[in-house]
């Protein structure tokens, strides 16, 4: 998330450099090109994002918490617990913390932060290893 937003503000000056120092013909070229490219990764991003989303629609509708949370509350407890911490792993290394040596060699499943694989363990590829 910082670094669309470091990109995004790299992008405004970029346009706003172009738009004073250009004529017209190149000025509109230059912004055209310039906003195709953030469009493609936003796309981008956005794919990204629906796919964790239904990853997570379906996590939660295989199961029914409400049931399992009243017959076992301290196995709930503990893989809701184990979720937050993940996720809050997550926000810090979105927020600019760097990331573990164990999250970068995670290569199995197993070994991943299972909120957010592609942020936290780049070298994951799903279906890649056996796990």
């Amino acid at each position: 998330m910082h670094n669309t937003i470091q990109y995004n503000t790299i992008q405004y000056n970029t346009i706003q450099y172009n738009a004073l120092h250009c004529n017209a013909m190149q000025c509109n070229t230059i912004q055209y090109n310039t906003i195709q490219q953030a469009n493609e990764e936003l796309r981008q991003q956005t794919a990204v994002l629906n796919r964790e989303k239904g990853n997570l629609v379906k996590k939660l509708s295989r199961h029914e918490l409400d049931v399992l949370a009243q017959a076992k509350p301290g196995l709930v407890e503990k893989i809701i617990n184990n979720a937050s911490k993940n996720a809050m792993r997550c926000f810090e290394i979105l927020s600019g913390s760097p990331r573990t040596h164990k999250e970068i060699a995670a290569r199995k499943k197993s070994e991943t932060n299972r909120e957010c694989p592609e942020i936290a363990n780049p070298n994951y590829k799903e279906g890649q290893y056996n796990d």
